[in-house]
């Protein structure tokens, strides 16, 4: 490793950032030293835009990989160019939004059935019952499963602990994995008992597992997340409740989730097909008052004109005048 990466990657350490944080981070920098075909310490506002259109129009990158590598460059001109402008004109790539995609419970039950073996079964009832993802439930220890409480102890995304659901089903399939497998440290342990499974290798798992179940769909590991959190908000439960399970920061995130609900979308009635609401007679007197304190006192009570009576003395001006006027 060359002592600018070394630095660069210690920089992101101190930030606080995960391995695989770091990792991207690191790589495009490395991407763009290669293009350049210099140091990225020599980098100008130019070049960067030569190499975000190389990086859009010739490899045809997707806009969040895009904003991967400005996120990665950015970072790298905050550590050792602190006081250049070089990535001040350059700004995130909107993403586009896709409607989130699950499995109905059907499914879900098919894909645990058919799973090849008490590990890949395992782990498909761990991440669907609790909507864990998968590095969550990769690398969760034997200590992290409280069956006295039903709860599972998570250390997820950005560093944040939280407590996740354990189904009394799962933890039955739990205890039979545990008294076959024998894992030491990790839950779900890899070719050593000292790591854990490699999440490539967990994801190839399941997504051969929903072949095998004849499962037409695109299946990957976030799907259980996914079909965990629509499943629970079809049966009525809180967008906080639930924010609180995933792990989200912003319910904002949560909230997607009520895009994607057929079953809620079903239960909605059309306004044409809702009858119009019948009047009530109540209302029509509290009605006539209102509109008659709008308008005014109006004619008196008994009176045909709408002009009032003309009082005596303009009845004699008026018969003076006929006569031929006042003296």
């Amino acid at each position: 490793m060359s002592p600018l990466r070394e630095k660069f990657v210690s920089y992101l350490q101190l930030r606080g950032y995960t391995k695989a944080t770091v990792r991207n981070y690191v790589d495009p920098v490395a991407q763009f030293q290669k293009w350049l075909g210099k140091s990225p310490i020599h980098m100008s506002t130019e070049s960067v835009r030569q190499y975000l259109s190389y990086l859009r129009n010739t490899r045809r990158l997707a806009p969040r990989t895009m904003n991967i590598h400005i996120y990665a460059l950015k970072a790298f001109c905050e550590f050792f160019l602190p006081e250049s402008q070089i990535m001040a004109p350059f700004r995130r790539m909107r993403t586009p939004k896709h409607q989130v995609k699950i499995l109905s419970a059907k499914q879900i039950s098919r894909l645990i059935e058919t799973s090849p073996n008490l590990k890949t079964k395992a782990m498909i009832c761990v991440m669907y019952s609790a909507g864990l993802r998968l590095s969550e439930c990769c690398s969760l220890r034997i200590p992290d499963i409280d069956s006295n409480r039903m709860v599972i102890h998570v250390f997820g995304k950005g560093q944040r602990d939280r407590y996740a659901v354990l189904s009394p089903k799962t933890l039955i399939i739990l205890r039979t994995y545990y008294r076959e497998y024998k894992p030491k440290e990790f839950l779900f342990e890899g070719k050593t008992s000292d790591r854990h499974i490699h999440v490539r290798s967990a994801a190839n798992m399941i997504t051969l597992t929903a072949l095998r179940a004849g499962i037409t769909q695109k299946v990957s590991p976030h799907i259980l997340r996914h079909s965990f959190a629509t499943h629970l908000l079809e049966r009525g439960e809180s967008l906080l409740v639930i924010q609180r399970l995933l792990g989200h920061a912003r319910v904002d995130t949560t909230a997607r989730y009520a895009q994607v609900s057929t079953e809620m979308l079903r239960k909605v009635a059309s306004p044409l097909d809702m009858p119009p609401p019948a009047p009530d007679p109540t209302d029509a007197p509290a009605k006539r008052r209102s509109l008659r304190k709008k308008r005014g006192p109006g004619r008196p009570k008994g009176s045909r004109n709408r002009r009032p009576a003309p009082s005596k003395s303009t009845k004699k001006k008026a018969s003076r005048s006929r006569k031929g006027g006042t003296k």
